[in-house]
């Protein structure tokens, strides 16, 4: 019943609503970090959802279906604060936190503006993947805003293993975690004037591994109940996987915005090989995807300032 009732919810939201929920929030400085570190094979990730090797924490343009309603350019009305903004949020019954950043740079910039999604990696969290991308500093060089979700047990897709409790009846967190992604969507663009073409979503690590089943699972009767839409125009993935092994079925998701993927080939936590199957996969599947490997190992290797201009 619990599984039915957040599917309802998150159909519903997809649909209709695109307005803030309940929620509670609290300012904090900019920047910040809880000390964990991105070096290779520091924390553990957890197990990963095919069973295979457990991770060390380290370092375009979509179609426009199954969006929103009223999607668009600036739908919000705008005059939401500038800031770091730590909240929360109740989804399916369970407890669910995310950080904000909307630089002044943004809030003064005429017009609407884009809106960037980091995911972190497994056993980090929201306002350390910030400081380590430095996605907090671009986003005010070019008047973007960001919104950083926080895994459950610092984690996404979060197995009973992990400490998944089932608060809303699912037997691990992915379809909360994609709930959570239209929540925080439909509270920032109430909040603030955001373009909603220019929308895009990027991950490291588990965090990665989050962005490819958002981009995969979007229209697809395999993953999230097939009731998730995906509003990203682009995703990025460093150090990231497929962690359904390419059993989502990637010909039949859509849209299929574009994938940018870097990979270390000394990486030892994420073998290159898992990437460049996903990739291969995708390619196959229709997908256009921006492959780059690079001689470091499990870490982030975008240049986040650089990516943002791509995207702009």
């Amino acid at each position: 019943m619990r599984r039915l009732v957040l599917i309802a919810w998150l159909t519903a939201a997809l649909v209709a609503s695109c307005g803030p929920d309940r929620r509670s929030s609290s300012g904090r400085g900019a920047g910040g970090g809880d000390g964990a570190g991105e070096g290779e094979g520091e924390e553990g990730e957890g197990e990963e959802r095919d069973g295979e090797e457990s991770e060390g924490e380290g370092e375009g343009e979509g179609e426009g279906e199954g969006e929103c309603e009223g999607e668009g350019e600036g739908e919000g009305e705008g005059g939401g604060e500038a800031g770091m903004h730590e909240r929360t949020t109740d989804i399916g019954g369970v407890e669910r936190a995310y950080t904000i950043w909307a630089p002044q740079q943004a809030i003064d910039k005429a017009g609407p503006v884009p809106l960037l999604f980091v995911y972190h990696g497994g056993g980090d969290s929201a306002a350390n993947i910030l400081s380590v991308t430095g996605a907090t500093d671009a986003a005010s060089l070019r008047g973007w805003i960001v919104a950083a979700p926080q895994g459950d047990q610092g984690q996404w897709f979060t197995s009973e293993g992990e400490g998944w409790a089932k608060g809303d009846g699912q037997a691990d967190s992915m379809l909360n975690d994609a709930a959570l992604t239209t929540h925080i969507f439909e509270e920032i663009r109430a909040e603030y004037s955001v373009d909603t073409d220019k929308v895009y979503a990027v991950g490291y690590s588990r965090g990665g591994a989050m962005v490819v089943l958002l981009a995969t699972g979007s229209g697809n009767p395999n993953l999230f109940g097939g009731v998730w839409r995906s509003f990203f125009k682009a995703y990025g993935v460093s150090a990231g996987y497929d962690p359904v092994s390419g059993n989502q079925g990637y010909a039949v998701a859509t849209p299929k915005a574009p994938m940018i993927v870097h990979h270390g080939t000394g990486d030892r936590v994420v073998d290159l090989a898992r990437a460049q199957a996903m990739v291969t996969g995708l390619e196959g599947a229709g997908w256009t995807v921006e492959f780059t490997t690079h001689d470091g190992g499990h870490i982030w290797f975008f240049d986040t300032p650089t990516l943002l201009s791509g995207w702009e």
